[in-house]
């Protein structure tokens, strides 16, 4: 698999300066992609390239990834019809 090095990167074999394309096995090459390390030599960096995109994680302050202005809750506070 295919990457361009974002940063330096070094094994005891060899070393990798940022810019430099890479064949490396799948493994590896998917590991320092995720690390943000390098991107695939197929994506393009500026916009975020080709990968899927792992859904964001709801925020401790937004349980259940509520959205801003849903209105209810357990004490009923912000019901429409005041129940």
């Amino acid at each position: 698999m295919r990457v361009i090095m974002k940063t330096r990167y070094a094994t005891p074999e060899f070393s990798a300066e940022p810019g430099q394309t890479l064949d490396l096995p799948r493994e590896e090459a998917l590991y320092l992609v995720d690390t943000r390390q390098a991107v695939l030599e197929n994506e393009d960096p500026a916009t975020g390239g080709t990968r899927k995109r792992r859904p964001r994680r709801s925020s401790p302050a937004e349980p259940g990834g509520g959205a801003e202005g849903e209105t209810g809750g357990a004490d009923g506070a912000g019901d429409p019809d005041g129940s």
